[in-house]
Order: structure tokens, then sequence, then C-alpha cells
């Protein structure tokens, strides 16, 4: 949730703190319907992003 808080963050600057906080929820709820997930770690096996599939579309945050 981090990576995709900080992704958010980044991209949506119009977006009000209620709105990341209720858009937060659904994300949760959302990322247990995904069909594949799949993590980028660095080299300290650090996790730096993810890209997830469902419903053949393709979700990306870094």
């Amino acid at each position: 949730m981090d990576i995709w808080e900080s992704a958010v963050r980044s991209t949506h600057t119009f977006l009000s703190e209620d709105d990341i906080a209720l858009i937060k929820l659904e994300v949760h709820q959302g990322l247990k319907s995904i069909d594949f997930l799949y993590g980028y770690y660095d080299d300290a096996g650090v996790l730096r992003g993810f890209i997830g599939a469902a419903d053949q579309k393709l979700k990306c945050f870094l």
C-alpha cells in the first residue's frame, strides 16, 4: 500500500486527503481480486514496485 500511495500522491495531485483515504480502502479490497501480482525487488530485496493483471487489464506501480 505504501508503493500505491506514493504513486498516487506523485501523479494525482488533484486528490484530497479524504479522496486518497477512500480510494485506499477500495484498492486494499481490489488487490484481493487480482489474478496475478508480481513484485519488483531491488538488489537488497526491498520491494520497489509491483504489477498486477486481472480482467485483461494491467496495473503497475513503482
